[in-house]
């Protein structure tokens, strides 16, 4: 059964590459269910099959929930220091386009992120890791 903690967890890929229809989980920064992929094994339980069966157990549970501390769960915005990490697929299969700071050309390309793991040098666009990492 999925517990209040739930909607505190990452939303995880899992370590399979199975191919499955898109699941959706509850992106606390983002305060919405948000569609990823899912490999099929070794996930967590913020992993629905619906948007709607997400946002029935999430939103109902952020209701009651109370906020984090700021020092117990806020992540905070990501610093330069995040800019110098390797880009990192990390050990999970599955194939999800990120984007990551390459200090050799001094712009934000494109990788493959596996799904797990992996480093704080990964965004969802390419504006977002411009704006951490790419002097103006």
């Amino acid at each position: 059964m999925q517990g209040e903690t739930t909607v505190l967890m990452e939303h995880c890929a899992g370590a399979c590459t199975r191919i499955n229809p898109p699941r959706f989980g509850w992106d606390t920064e983002k305060g919405k269910c948000v569609k990823f992929e899912y490999g099929g094994c070794q996930g967590n339980d913020n992993n629905f099959e619906t948007r709607q069966a997400c946002k029935e157990a999430c939103k109902k549970r952020m209701r009651s929930t109370p906020a984090p501390q700021p020092s117990e769960t806020t992540v905070p915005p990501k610093s330069k220091e995040v800019c110098q990490l390797p880009l990192e697929k990390g050990p999970c299969r599955a194939i999800i386009q990120r984007f990551g700071y390459d200090a050799e050309t001094g712009d934000c390309v494109k990788f493959e992120y596996g799904g797990c793991a992996g480093n704080e040098n990964n965004f969802e666009t390419r504006k977002e890791c411009r704006k951490t990492c790419v002097k103006n």
